[in-house]
């Protein structure tokens, strides 16, 4: 059987993923359940077509051209899979940014994740910026439009991804 890497249990892409997403997020900070979530989306961005949004971003979206699910090489299990194989990876990368200081270890013990700018080694914050560039598009979408959903609720985020039940790790 023929076994390939896939960032989806890489905990320093991970990290890298989270880095990027925290570097351009408003205030750099967020809970870590959003930061889970953009994340699983920014990983799997095909997912997006999933999300029950208004026209407006639907076409949005379309029109920065998001990849789609038909278009994978990759067998994808559920949604609610995908999340909690995710969580586990995601809280290996985390701990090991609060161990560095690359994120506040205080307030990541209440659950918020926020960037601290001033330790984040100058050659990996370029290379988070160069890499955002060549997908600016995607992550101001993923940031502005996402980022900014509720987290509760009947139009929240877990339910626009359909993760309102099963999607949390016990």
């Amino acid at each position: 059987m023929l076994r390939l890497w896939h960032p989806l249990r890489d905990p320093y892409h991970c990290t890298f993923r989270m880095l990027t997403i925290l570097r351009f997020y408003p205030g750099h900070s967020l809970s870590k359940q959003r930061l889970s979530l953009l994340d699983l989306l920014w990983l799997m961005p095909f997912l997006i077509e999933d999300i029950n949004m208004s026209r407006e971003e639907k076409k949005e979206a379309r029109r920065i051209g998001f990849p789609k699910k038909k278009d994978s090489f990759v067998y994808l299990p559920s949604t609610q899979l995908l999340y909690r194989e995710l969580q586990p990876i995601q809280n290996v990368a985390l701990n090991s940014m609060a161990f560095r200081n690359l994120i506040d270890p205080e307030k990541f013990r209440t659950s918020t994740v926020e960037l601290n700018l001033e330790t984040l080694p100058q050659p990996l914050l370029h290379h988070v910026d160069e890499r955002a560039a060549t997908q600016k598009d995607q992550l101001d979408f993923l940031i502005g439009t996402i980022g900014s959903m509720p987290m509760d609720g009947a139009d929240s985020l877990m339910r626009k991804l359909h993760l309102e039940h099963g999607g949390k790790l016990r």
